[in-house]
């Protein structure tokens, strides 16, 4: 037994390479294990969430703990290796940095999704208001399709789909039409009439009862509509008619339908709109 030589490539003995391959082979078994048992206990709770991204959230988590113990266990094989790590968590360092400067644009879009799955302004199904830089070309409203860790999948009223970068999102003010908080919303109708008190009376009474009758229009919790003469200008009175509906798809068929009724209702009752008028003022 003596005259054998344990010793093999720059002094390693077979110990040490089986210690180094039992630790290498620990990170890929602990690194599955943790995954399997975060990724079940997440979605066990992300059932009797209402949010449809925590899926998502669950699965990355996962993924990253079971790189990252794979990693440990690499590094600690190569300790027992004699390996020098140094260098090469230095070249990761390096390697971070310039992918870092070659990739800001990912970088932050990553960083801003991130912070949307934290705070959660929006969820999957929610209308939102599209960002200003893209807000005016394909409709001012979108309903989210899907939300990733980069982009942000929208489909806007117009109906078409996009993929809007997370940190356009995330640096623009978030409004959301599908807050679960208070379903209703209020839509705001202004009309410009003549002024004449009759006039004015007749119409206040006729929108209001116009907006009453509507199904659309929500009423509940005291959100009755309202018609409140807003302001007198040089030449006419504009009165705002203001009503709830309790979803975001609501809003603009309904003001359309009301807007019909009150222009039938207004030529039937023979109530004025204001005209406009040019002065022409001799000096």
């Amino acid at each position: 037994m003596s005259g054998v030589d344990f010793n093999f490539i720059n002094g390693l003995s077979i110990l040490q390479v089986g210690i180094a391959i039992a630790f290498f082979l620990a990170g890929i078994i602990l690194g599955k294990i943790s995954s399997k048992s975060v990724s079940r206990l997440g979605m066990e709770l992300a059932r009797h969430t209402s949010f449809a991204s925590d899926d998502q959230i669950v699965n990355f988590s996962s993924k990253l703990l079971s790189y990252t113990i794979y990693l440990i266990g690499l590094m600690m094989a190569l300790t027992v290796l004699n390996i020098d790590i140094s260098p090469i968590l230095a070249g990761f360092g390096v390697l971070s940095i310039g992918i870092a400067f070659a990739a800001k644009d990912t970088l932050s879009n990553l960083i801003s999704g991130f912070f949307i799955y934290m705070d959660r302004p929006f969820a999957i199904g929610d209308r939102i208001l599209l960002p200003k830089a893209i807000g005016g070309d394909y409709g001012k409203w979108g309903d989210v399709i899907d939300i990733g860790f980069r982009t942000t999948k929208i489909r806007s009223t117009d109906g078409v789909l996009m993929l809007v970068p997370n940190a356009m999102i995330a640096s623009d003010v978030i409004v959301n039409f599908s807050h679960v908080a208070e379903p209703a919303l209020r839509v705001r109708v202004r009309l410009g009439l003549e002024l004449n008190w009759e006039n004015i009376k007749r119409a206040m009474e006729l929108v209001e009862k116009i907006a009453e009758k509507d199904p659309r229009v929500y009423s509940e919790g005291g959100k009755k509509p309202q018609v409140v003469l807003r302001n007198i200008r040089e030449y006419d009175a504009l009165i705002e008619l203001r009503f709830y509906v309790d979803t975001p798809k609501k809003m603009r068929i309904t003001k359309s339908k009301i807007i019909a009724q009150i222009i039938k209702g207004f030529e039937k009752e023979k109530i004025e709109f204001s005209t406009p008028r040019v002065i022409y003022k001799q000096e």
